[in-house]
C-alpha cells in the first residue's frame, strides 16, 4: 500500500512537470516596448526571445509581474547569441525572482545613468549568462556595468572588455543582506572574462570588482567568486576589492595585472587556489591582507615585481581605532602554502603610507608550508615598521637565493629555526605540479562562448 502511493506521487509529480512544460510559451520580441507587454503575460517556465539585429538605446526593463520558478525560470534571451547587439544607450533592469537573461550584446555607446545592467533590490535567483559589456563608455560618464542588487544571483559566461570610465566595473551591493544576515547575499560569480582595463586616476573606484562597501563591510555576504579570467585589469591596485565578511574567491586566474586581490574590508575571507602571474613590473601583485580570520592559501604567484603594497603576500597595518572605511588590524589569519617563484617581495609586513597614522602591526598570523623560488629582490620578508606583532613563521621552503639576498629585512624578532628550510624538491618538478594542480585559465575557457 504504501509502495504504491509513493509510486503514485511520483507518477502524479511526473505529469504535473510535464504539464507545465507542455504549457510553456515562447514570445517573439524586437523592442523594449514589446518586452513591457509581454512581461504582464508570461508565466514560469516562458521563454522570450529577442530578434536578432542592431538595436539603439533600447532601455530593457525585465519585470515580469508573475515569478519564474527554480526549474522553471523565465528566460528573455537573443534569438542567436550574441546576435542582439545593443548599441548607443541601451541598458538592462532585472527584476523578479528566477530570471535569466542570456546572450546579448552591449557593444559600444553611452551610458545615461550609472549602470548598464542592474539586478534590483529584492530581487532573488536571477541569471545573466552569455552576455557582453564591451567598451560601453560613451562620452567618459562615470558608471558601473553591473549593478548587484539582491540576493542569490548568477553572473556566468560573460565578457567585460575595454571599460575605461571611473567606477567599479561590478558592485555587489548588501541592502538585501539583511533579510538573512546568516546567509547574505549568496551571489555566485564564474566563469567570465575581464579584460583590458587601462590605468585610472589616483583616485579610488577604477577596480574590476567591488564586493560591498566600507558601510556594510562588517555584513557577512557570503559572495562566490571562481574560475573568473581577469587579463591586463591596470585601473588601480584593488583589481578585487573585498568589504565585506565570509567571501571565497578561488580558481581565479590574475593575468599580467598591474594590481591585487585585496581584502580591504571585512573579515572571515578566504582566498585559494588563484594563479597570479606577471610580466615582471612595478606594480604586479598578488595579495592584500587587511581584518581578521582571512584565510590565504594555495595560491600561485610568479613575475610579480612589486614591493612594498604592490608585494606579493602583503600584511598591511591598520589603525589602532579607526574608522569603518579605515585600515583595521590583521589578525587571526594563516597564510599557508603559497607558491612564490621570481618575485621581488614575497612576503611584505607591516606597509602603510608615508603620511598614514596606521601603526598596529599584523599579529596572531601563521604563515605555514609557503615555497618561495628565487627571489628577486633583497629580502625575502621585508619587516616595514620597528614594532611588530606576533607572527609564526613555521615549516616554509625557499631555494635560489643569491648570497647578496637576506631571509629578513627590517626589524623583527628572531625566526624559529623551524621558519624556513631548503627546498629538497626540484623547483622545475615543483612548479609544474603546482601548474597541473592549478590549471591557469585562459581566453578559450571563460567568459560568453560566442565571443571568444
Amino acid at each position: 500500500m504504501f509502495l504504491s502511493s509513493r509510486v503514485g506521487l511520483l507518477c502524479g509529480l511526473l505529469l504535473a512537470c510535464l504539464v507545465n512544460m507542455a504549457c510553456a510559451k515562447t514570445w517573439q520580441i524586437n523592442s523594449a516596448a514589446q518586452l513591457n507587454e509581454v512581461c504582464k503575460q508570461v508565466q514560469a517556465g516562458d521563454q522570450i526571445v529577442w530578434a536578432n539585429g542592431t538595436y539603439a538605446d533600447e532601455d530593457i526593463k525585465f519585470a515580469p509581474q508573475n515569478k519564474g520558478q527554480k526549474d522553471q525560470p523565465i528566460t528573455l534571451r537573443a534569438q542567436t547569441p550574441g546576435k542582439v547587439v545593443l548599441t548607443g544607450n541601451a541598458r538592462i533592469f532585472i527584476e523578479g525572482s528566477h530570471l535569466v537573461v542570456s546572450g546579448f550584446d552591449l557593444n559600444g555607446g553611452s551610458i545615461k545613468s550609472d549602470w548598464v545592467i542592474r539586478f534590483e533590490r529584492g530581487s532573488e535567483h536571477c541569471r545573466l549568462t552569455q552576455t557582453r559589456i564591451h567598451d560601453k563608455n560613451g562620452d567618459g560618464h562615470k558608471a558601473k556595468w553591473v549593478y548587484i542588487h539582491g540576493r542569490f544571483h548568477e553572473i556566468d559566461y560573460c565578457t567585460f572588455t575595454n571599460k575605461i570610465v571611473e567606477d567599479n566595473l561590478l558592485t555587489v551591493w548588501l541592502d538585501d543582506a539583511k533579510l538573512d544576515p546568516a546567509k547574505g547575499v549568496g551571489h555566485a560569480i564564474h566563469d567570465n572574462y575581464f579584460a583590458n582595463r587601462p590605468k585610472g586616476t589616483d583616485k579610488n573606484g577604477w577596480e574590476i570588482m567591488r564586493i560591498g562597501d566600507s558601510k556594510t563591510s562588517m555584513m557577512a555576504a557570503h559572495v562566490r567568486v571562481y574560475r573568473n579570467l581577469f587579463e591586463k585589469c591596470d585601473g588601480e591596485i584593488e583589481v578585487i576589492s573585498n568589504k565585506s565578511c565570509f567571501n571565497v574567491y578561488e580558481n581565479n586566474t590574475f593575468l599580467h595585472c598591474k594590481g591585487q586581490m585585496t581584502l580591504r574590508h571585512g573579515n572571515n575571507c578566504i582566498v585559494r587556489d588563484n594563479v597570479f602571474i606577471g610580466e615582471g613590473h612595478e606594480l604586479n601583485s598578488g595579495v592584500r591582507v587587511i581584518g581578521e580570520g582571512h584565510v590565504v592559501q594555495g595560491n600561485y604567484m610568479e613575475n610579480l615585481n612589486g614591493e612594498q603594497f604592490y608585494g606579493a603576500i602583503v600584511l598591511n597595518n591598520a589603525f589602532a581605532e579607526g574608522p569603518l572605511h579605515g585600515y583595521w588590524p590583521v589578525k587571526d589569519c594563516v597564510i599557508r602554502d603559497n607558491l612564490l617563484i621570481n618575485c621581488r617581495s614575497p612576503f611584505d609586513i607591516g606597509v602603510k603610507p608615508e603620511t598614514s597614522k596606521a601603526f598596529v602591526a599584523p599579529t596572531d598570523t601563521l604563515l605555514e608550508g609557503n615555497t618561495v623560488i628565487n627571489p628577486t629582490g633583497l629580502a625575502v620578508i621585508s619587516f616595514r615598521q620597528e614594532k611588530q606583532g606576533h607572527l609564526t613563521w613555521k615549516n616554509n621552503r625557499i631555494t635560489g637565493m643569491e648570497i647578496t639576498q637576506k631571509l629578513v629585512a627590517g626589524n623583527q624578532e628572531p625566526l624559529s629555526e623551524d621558519a624556513f628550510a631548503l627546498l629538497k624538491e626540484s623547483p622545475a618538478s615543483v612548479r609544474e605540479m603546482a601548474l597541473q594542480r592549478l590549471k591557469p585559465l585562459d581566453r578559450e575557457d571563460v567568459g560568453a562562448t560566442w565571443a571568444r
